[in-house]
């Protein structure tokens, strides 16, 4: 978050940020914000449930994901299947998730002024980019969807029972 606050500092003062997660009272990024001057464009929002979740996606301009480390990339799953363009970071499973799904924007991790630099290239050509994660989502669902986690869910349980069991892998069971 505190690249993300850096970043803000660089862009215009209409570009405002609402953080799904609560405030960092008493905590060095409360005085960041404070020394950055964003208080009036920094809104946290605490913990929210699924189904605002789901909304916020939708009503976001973007999704921005300034990440050092992203083991899934659900956020960036979730935010393209709502159709929100995104800006991350190339950390984690972050650059392989915007990979699949071909849309999104990779910047440095620990980058303020290329996140900076890359929200507002997406907010200059939104609707260019909101296409894009548009255009995502059937790519989105047949990688990451249940029934294709499901299955190859399924295909990794088969393999690990017949190794198990001593008997070869079925032919083209893939995990």
């Amino acid at each position: 978050l505190e690249f993300l606050l850096e970043a803000m500092a660089l862009l215009p003062h209409e570009v405002g940020l609402r953080v799904l997660d609560y405030f960092p009272a008493f905590t060095p990024l409360e005085k960041r914000i404070d020394a950055l001057n964003l208080a009036g464009r920094v809104r946290f929002t605490g913990k929210v449930s699924s189904e605002e979740l789901a909304r916020a996606y939708r009503d976001a301009a973007a999704v921005v994901l300034p990440s050092l480390f992203e083991g899934f990339g659900l956020p960036a799953i979730e935010a393209l299947a709502a159709g929100t363009p995104i800006v991350a970071s190339r950390a984690g499973a972050l650059p392989e998730v915007i990979a699949d799904a071909g849309a999104g924007t990779l910047v440095p991790p620990r980058d303020p002024a290329a996140l900076a630099k890359a929200i507002s290239e997406l907010l200059a050509g939104w609707d260019e980019a909101h296409e894009q994660a548009l255009a995502a989502r059937p790519r989105i669902e047949a990688v990451f969807g249940w029934r294709p986690t499901a299955e190859r869910s399924l295909a990794l349980y088969r393999r690990v029972i017949g190794e198990f069991r001593g008997a070869p892998p079925e032919r083209g069971a893939r995990a």
